[in-house]
């Protein structure tokens, strides 16, 4: 079975101030087109399919085109869609049983009790038939519905006394419930933040960054699977194992990524226990993102672009006479930075480093001071939550 692997489109992102509506279209245009090309038998997508969990009405209707353009195509192939941290849950999915006519199956909220499951769709090719498993993003406290008053005491215990966090523990917990049949071909598709051993996956700075490790899952749970398909991670990579894989976003959504090449993760399932193959499908942007570096006449001599750049200055000018002459140059310049500016503050950086200490200790400081006792795991989950939305609003 040959599928391809999509997450994290972040549908409605902005980059900076510039909207990329425009962009994303093309690149999912793109993927359209390849999809006709290669007539996958399934596509897997990941997570966080909106950048927003109340997406704009644009958003929504550039995601509609795309999934009509989809299941337009003959013969007709399915969609397998998840819900991210990013995305809405019941809002994703809203009208999936209508959509699962279509053979488009989406699951946009994980078990909400002891009588369900995670969503599973099998597909069939000339190897047999291969199980899909869906589990969209969890946190603890959103899947504690789906274990007894006695079975979540138990799992709050065992994280506490081993160390390891609740997310990985609960994760565990549904997986066991489900009773994976070994003997098939098991695929699943997840939108955790996975670790292997000490080995934890590259981030990028388009991420929302997770407050110390409470969010960490371990892929040694995912052993019963041929292939996992992963997102949350915006960087194309395996985790631990070759099957275990981040496909990473479609397009650059950061300077960071400025050298990441964007595809489409193509996965080809063969009988069981033989080797999972891998290749790629490249995305091309419309507008590359990319830094340039030099004094002001190297940086306007290298010609117009209409690429997203980020402008590191080597010399000495005013800001006014800076974005004047360089926005005739480059429209969608992202950020001038002077070089002089950005050496001052990684020396202020450098004199606090001793005195300073990250966001998450400082807060259970206070809150210790401030109630006479340390946080729960519940509040550290709701402040997890709330820092994220803090973070998330201060990139926009």
């Amino acid at each position: 079975m040959r599928f391809f692997h999509l997450s994290d489109l972040h549908i409605g992102k902005l980059l900076y101030r510039y909207n990329l509506t425009q962009d994303q279209r093309v690149i999912l245009g793109q993927i359209v087109a390849l999809a006709k090309q290669e007539k996958p038998d399934a596509i897997l997508m990941a997570g966080d399919i909106y950048d927003k969990p109340v997406p704009s009405a644009e958003a929504v209707a550039l995601f509609d085109d795309f999934l009509t353009a989809l299941s337009e195509i003959t013969p007709q192939i399915p969609i397998l869609i998840i819900s991210g941290n990013h995305d809405s849950a019941q809002r994703l999915e809203y009208a999936s049983s209508i959509l699962k006519k279509e053979r488009v199956y989406v699951a946009g909220m994980p078990p909400q009790g002891k009588q369900e499951h995670i969503r599973k769709v099998t597909l069939s090719d000339d190897a047999g038939e291969v199980d899909f498993y869906l589990l969209p993003f969890i946190r603890p406290a959103m899947v504690r519905c789906a274990f007894d008053d006695a079975e979540n005491e138990a799992l709050v215990k065992k994280a506490r006394e081993s160390g390891r966090s609740e997310y990985d523990v609960y994760f565990e917990a549904l997986l066991k419930r489900e009773k994976i049949d070994t003997s098939r071909r098991n695929v699943l598709l997840t939108h955790q933040f996975f670790v292997s051993g000490t080995y934890a996956p590259e981030r990028t700075d388009s991420e929302i960054m997770t407050v110390g490790t409470l969010d960490q899952i371990d892929t040694g749970h995912l052993s019963v699977f041929d292939y996992v398909a992963m997102g949350h991670i915006h960087r194309p990579q395996k985790c631990g194992s070759a099957h275990f894989r981040y496909s990473g976003c479609p397009m650059a959504y950061s300077v960071s990524e400025e050298k990441d090449e964007k595809a489409i993760t193509v996965v080809t399932l063969g009988d069981k226990g033989k080797e999972v193959e891998i290749s790629y499908l490249p995305l091309i942007p419309e507008r590359r993102v990319r830094k340039i570096e030099g004094s002001l006449q190297e940086v306007l001599s290298f010609g117009y672009s209409e690429d997203y750049v980020s402008i590191l200055l080597t010399d000495e000018v005013t800001e006014h006479f800076v974005m004047e002459r360089i926005r005739e140059c480059y429209p969608h310049y992202l950020e001038i930075v002077l070089q002089s500016v950005l050496r001052r503050k990684e020396a202020g950086k450098r004199e606090m480093a001793d005195m300073s200490m990250d966001f998450e200790t400082l807060f259970a400081q206070f809150f210790a001071q401030q109630n006479g006792r340390e946080m729960t795991q519940n509040e550290k989950e709701l402040f997890e939550m709330v820092y994220h939305m803090a973070r998330e609003d201060d990139e926009t």
